[in-house]
């Protein structure tokens, strides 16, 4: 049994920037399963495998001044501590793939309300949307597989509208965009499959903005262009062509609209580049190639978020199994993550939020939705 007495002893023993225990706010108890660590208020995963001793005791500490650890101690007494960055802010959601609570099939988008810490998912391979906290709290979910009222076939994009309640979902397979509340009400679908006024093939990434009330859809297949409208089709513009050069876009998937500038952030996937320019072309400007070095992505898709406070942009390098960090010039490049299920890995990742300070990153094929601080 592990002594706390002890314990924090240990902890604070040599560490000058430690402060006394009795101001600590979180002292909680942790447990093993299934060859990984598991918190009682997340799921940050570490295999054990490494550790030659057998677990006698585990413990989290987290300071008043946000600082946190997690120590381990094996039976021939060992201490180990992890640090803030392999363990602080890792926070995994998801119960692997099904139709169950907690469960996603290829979710392929999300959207961030920091307000009520809701998450509004595109559970994509389930034709459906889902509402829920990163805890599972208020887990609900609307939608079947259909064309009709309350039905999606493979929804890309989704964006919440924290004003109104209103969640706009681009409907891919159906071409076609929606809007609607979260149990269903006030349904209202726009858009049949074709090249014209009116008409979609494959929306996928989708930003609205409140104060115009237009909707800015990535076009990302045959005709890879950008469309303005509103949700009922009025003010419907349309924006580039199929290439590689200047007012030119391959299969565009992830937007996003900064009001504030009026500039659009474009995952211009097939181009292997984003794109920044405002709305008929003025400023266009992009940054990067195909490839997985530095400047280089590897079909980006539903994931690029815009912060205006640092001017960065947060991209969701899909097939790199990574996220990336960059301003529009290739200012500030940095990347997170490699392949695989673990901490720090993902697989597919395909939609990202960066709410300061936390980077949400939906892990499309590990099924999950990760919480870190980059």
């Amino acid at each position: 049994m592990l002594n706390l007495k002890r314990f924090l002893g240990l902890i604070t023993e040599g560490d000058p920037k430690d402060i006394p225990p009795e101001h600590c706010i979180a002292q909680q108890d942790i447990r093993i399963e299934k060859g990984a660590i598991k918190t009682r208020d997340g799921f940050f995963k570490r295999t054990l495998d490494s550790y030659p001793g057998a677990i006698q005791g585990i413990f989290d500490y987290q300071r008043k001044s946000g600082w946190r650890g997690v120590f381990l101690f094996d039976a021939s007494g060992r201490m180990y501590r992890f640090e803030p960055w392999s363990w602080d802010f890792w926070l995994t959601f998801g119960n692997g793939s099904g139709t169950g609570w907690g469960q996603f099939n290829d979710p392929l988008a999300f959207d961030y309300d920091a307000a009520s810490r809701y998450f509004y998912i595109a559970d994509s391979y389930n034709d459906r949307i889902i509402k829920t906290k990163i805890d599972r709290e208020g887990w609900t979910t609307y939608g079947t597989l259909g064309t009709g009222t309350g039905n999606f076939n493979t929804p890309f994009g989704i964006h919440y509208d924290p004003a109104s309640g209103f969640i706009y979902i681009s409907d891919t397979i159906n071409d076609r965009i929606i809007k609607t509340k979260i149990d269903g009400t006030e349904w209202v679908a726009y858009g049949t499959t074709g090249s014209g006024v009116g008409q979609f093939r494959s929306p996928t990434g989708i930003h609205y903005d409140a104060a115009s009330e237009f909707l800015y859809i990535s076009n990302g297949s045959v005709d890879s262009k950008i469309i303005k409208t509103k949700i009922d089709g009025t003010g419907w513009n349309t924006y580039g062509t199929l290439g590689s050069g200047t007012d030119n876009f391959n299969v565009p998937m992830g937007i996003h609209y900064d009001a504030a500038s009026a500039y659009l952030y474009i995952g211009d996937g097939g181009n292997g580049r984003i794109v920044k320019t405002l709305f008929g072309g003025t400023g266009w400007t992009t940054y990067g190639s195909s490839g997985s070095g530095v400047g280089q992505f590897n079909f980006t898709t539903n994931g690029i978020n815009y912060d205006p406070d640092t001017g960065f942009i947060w991209i969701a390098d899909q097939a790199n199994d990574r996220v990336v960090r960059t301003k529009i010039d290739g200012s500030g490049w940095k990347s997170w993550g490699v392949t695989g299920a673990r901490m720090g890995e993902f697989e597919d990742p395909t939609d990202i939020v960066y709410i300061s300070p936390y980077l949400y990153v939906m892990d499309t094929s590990n099924n999950r939705i990760v919480r870190f601080k980059p």
